[in-house]
């Protein structure tokens, strides 16, 4: 009798030891459930608390494991149809066994080789992600640089009486997304481009962000079709005060939708002007608070014209914006400066030659 009640006792130790340890890499390397739940501001998901009234049929989940353990896992769901969303990005802190010395690399759809899955990639109804990690040392021996493209308009005719420097032929700009595409370029959220910056993950050589300014008509009508044919995760920097607080929201789910600030940049005999310098830290922060209200983001702004100077940063600091991109050619690395982020600006008539020189190529 004495011995049955000392192997149940020591069963019921082995029990809570077990699921203790099981609970505590599921918080450790996770976190808490969330669900991808997608806002009306063209694709970017927000990873929130799962909500009860969230309707089943619309979601699907999917896996998130360890992809050296394996043992560890939870699950999330987005919206079937949709793209991931903004996937965690755990810290060395947060592994099973903590390793001061890793960099988390990103998730991918096998343990070994396989894609890198990001936040704009086509979700997989019950499919399982696997989490990388590689060194500090590795990390900084790669020396990475990411390229920010800084597109405007668009066109179909090259005989197009308005056509500027700024313009793309809709056949280059197809076929450069056709290039990205077929090298299988990964395209980072600015969570993640923030975390690379900081040097809490890993990009490879081949990452880029697309970026729109202005919000302009031709975007919709030629280069977001060419972005959904050939599903680049891209950017599109709005003016909220314009008219596109009038235009159906969400162009694609490929399409960020980030701040081009709500009324500080319009057209002037043809070209579009900034009104941020010069402005009190304050009114800037206004006009950015009540643009990141519309967008429901904050995140990163497209500094009008490319103007800035310490009282505008000031101003973005106080509307609590992280990043913002300049006009500034070069390339985003471990350290920049994120108040001042450089991009390669896109040319009319640009070779694919050239536009491989952009990629850093």
């Amino acid at each position: 009798m004495k011995n049955k009640f000392r192997r149940n006792i020591l069963i019921g130790l082995a029990g809570c030891l077990i699921l203790a340890l099981i609970s505590w890499g599921f918080v450790k390397f996770i976190g808490p459930q969330f669900l991808s739940e997608f806002l009306p501001n063209g694709g970017q998901a927000a990873i929130s608390d799962p909500s009860p009234s969230a309707s089943s049929n619309n979601l699907c989940d999917f896996t998130l494991v360890d992809a050296d353990s394996q043992n560890n896992g939870k699950v999330l769901s987005g919206k079937k149809d949709g793209v991931y969303g903004e996937l965690p990005i755990p810290e060395n802190s947060e592994l099973v066994v903590p390793d001061k010395d890793l960099v988390f690399s990103g998730w991918f759809s096998q343990p070994e080789g396989g894609q890198r899955v990001g936040s704009g990639t086509d979700i997989i109804c019950d499919s399982f992600l696997y989490g990388r990690w590689i060194t500090k040392s590795e990390n900084e021996k790669a020396d990475v640089q990411v390229p920010i493209l800084m597109y405007h308009y668009f066109t179909k005719n090259s005989k197009d009486p308005g056509i500027n420097a700024n313009f793309q032929l809709a056949s280059d700009f197809d076929q450069q997304m056709k290039y990205l595409h077929n090298n299988n370029y990964y395209y980072p959220s600015w969570k993640e481009l923030s975390a690379f910056i900081d040097g809490k993950l890993f990009l490879s050589n081949k990452s880029v962000m697309v970026t729109d300014d202005d919000n302009e008509i031709s975007w919709y009508d030629i280069g977001v079709p060419i972005i959904n044919k050939y599903k680049v995760f891209s950017t599109m920097f709005c003016i909220t005060g314009s008219w596109w607080e009038t235009r159906e929201k969400s162009p694609s789910k490929y399409v960020m939708e980030r701040s081009h600030t709500n009324g500080m940049h319009s057209p002037e005999n043809g070209n579009f002007i900034g009104y941020m310098i010069g402005l009190p830290s304050e009114t800037i922060a206004k006009d950015l608070e009540e643009s990141a209200k519309k967008l429901h983001f904050k995140e990163v702004l497209d500094y009008p014209a490319g103007e800035y100077n310490d009282e505008v940063k000031k101003g973005l600091r106080q509307a609590g914006f992280e990043m913002a991109v300049t006009t500034e050619p070069g390339f985003v690395k471990a350290g920049s400066i994120k108040l001042e982020l450089p991009r390669q600006r896109m040319s009319y008539g640009q070779s694919l030659e050239a536009f491989k020189s952009s990629l850093g190529l």
